[in-house]
């Protein structure tokens, strides 16, 4: 049985420093244990790391009350290599997580009004057209006016507004409010959304059967309300993510993408590294290697392997908000959601700040307002939110 050890301030990015004397002993999602350890630093030198007098490796986060601690098992290891691990689980700067939790699901509309113009083009079509295309002018197939945005966002704004009319997580409040949506005739519904959101209406079935076919990136494009609710709680995160995912998609890929992104989305928001995000994708090709992106295949399209290739190729290979999403947008096919994905990750990882204000001012003003008020009803309703 392990020990437990407080957790008071934590580091977000490690000093160079640090990555300097730990380099090697991490590969992938493992931890070479047998490296030699060297010695701690201070508290005086490392202010913003946690700082533990063993060496453990942690089990589990777990979030209790106002503080977090750590459930640490009997296997030795150097703990400075522990700061990162929780370094996720920022307390010190809750409105730079309100921050990124807004970026998130702005960003996240963003990506959708502007992948929406070319979705269904081909890279080479959309370079013909328009060079690098980089701005929000409406148009493409679903004629839309610019700043408009499609299923992406408006499903996800179904969850959230169900999170807080109910004040709590309700899969059937999820489901009615996919039902209005769909009875009002939105601009766009993927066929498999569409099918489990009807078996809903037709049955009240709000999990479909198991479905190899169902592969398809729906229920992952619309996650983010369910991520931010869970805030930071990892079990919450994984049963809000597949509730919802289950109304429409049942299928152990698409299991897996909605839960890797919601576990990253998490980790971005609490201001994890880019580093410590590329370890998790490699879990991920670790337990499903149809995931690897690496080469990548330049494929864009509605099976979520696809999406999320590009998405993570992308996103890693980007240095900016905009350089992130104007590459995954230019890939075209299913341009609005892989924009959306890459939108909300990329959004969680660089803040509001980044986002080009030229975006933000071509957006639906209303669609805007409302996102910011469910951000800041789901962030106040989370475990982190009401246990501050």
């Amino acid at each position: 049985m392990g020990v437990v050890a407080f957790v008071h301030d934590i580091g977000i990015r490690r000093a160079k420093s640090h990555d300097k004397r730990t380099e090697g002993t991490e590969s992938g999602s493992g931890i070479n244990s047998n490296s030699a350890s060297p010695s701690l630093a201070t508290p005086a030198k490392r202010p913003n790391c946690l700082i533990i007098k063993q060496h453990v490796e942690p089990v589990a986060l777990v979030h209790n009350l106002q503080r977090y601690y750590v459930l640490l098992c009997h296997q030795c290891l150097q703990a400075e290599i522990l700061c990162e691990r929780v370094a996720m689980f920022n307390l010190y700067n809750p409105e730079e997580i309100r921050d990124r939790a807004r970026a998130a699901f702005i960003g996240m509309a963003i990506g959708d009004a502007l992948g929406a113009t070319v979705e269904f083009m081909t890279a080479s079509e959309i370079a013909t057209k328009y060079g690098t295309f980089k701005d929000i002018i409406g148009g493409g197939w679903l004629r839309l006016k610019p700043g408009q945005v499609t299923d992406d966002t408006e499903m996800a704004l179904c969850i959230a507004r169900a999170i807080v009319k109910s004040q709590g997580w309700s899969p059937v409040a999820v489901a009615e409010n996919f039902a209005t949506w769909l009875k009002s005739r939105p601009v766009d519904c993927g066929d498999t959304c569409r099918k489990g959101i009807r078996a809903y209406m037709l049955k009240g079935q709000l999990e479909s059967p198991p479905n190899e076919w169902d592969a398809g990136n729906g229920a992952a494009m619309r996650i983010l309300p369910a991520v931010l609710f869970s805030l930071p709680d990892g079990e919450l995160l994984k049963k809000y993510v597949l509730e919802q995912a289950h109304i429409t998609h049942n299928n152990p890929v698409s299991d897996a993408a909605c839960l890797c992104l919601g576990q990253l989305l998490h980790m971005a928001i609490c201001g994890a590294s880019k580093n410590r995000l590329s370890r998790h994708v490699d879990d991920l090709v670790t337990r499903f290697p149809t995931f690897n992106f690496v080469p990548y295949r330049g494929l864009a399209t509605g099976y979520v392997v696809d999406t999320m290739q590009t998405v993570f190729h992308w996103f890693f290979r980007g240095r900016s908000f905009e350089e992130c999403l104007v590459g995954t947008v230019n890939q075209g096919a299913d341009a609005d959601t892989t924009g959306a994905i890459c939108g909300m990750l990329a959004g969680a990882y660089y803040g509001m700040a980044e986002i080009p204000k030229r975006w933000i001012k071509k957006m639906e003003p209303k669609v805007i307002a409302e996102i910011e008020v469910m951000v800041e009803r789901l962030i106040a309703e989370s475990p982190l939110g009401r246990n501050r």
